[in-house]
């Protein structure tokens, strides 16, 4: 939410003061289940039209975020299940 709300006070309203906060603060407390998350998003939507980077990214999500259900979900993609 935060990048979200960044990104609308720079392009949107001009206060790049408040955008510089928000996306430090970002930046300091990005959640690891969500850079999992989106590795698994991407990693399923490259899979699908076939881009061989799928397997890399899918790979890499279970090696940084082992024990999550993301990289579980990874697994299951890179094992065919």
């Amino acid at each position: 939410a935060r990048y979200q709300v960044a990104l609308l006070l720079e392009e949107r309203l001009g206060d790049a003061e408040g955008a510089i906060t928000l996306y430090r603060a970002y930046l300091a407390r990005r959640p690891r289940p969500l850079e999992a998350a989106a590795q698994l998003r991407l990693g399923r939507l490259l899979g699908s039209r076939g881009d061989a980077a799928a397997r890399s990214i899918l790979e890499e999500l279970v090696r940084l975020h082992p024990g999550t259900p993301e990289a579980e979900q990874a697994t299951s993609v890179l094992d065919g299940r």
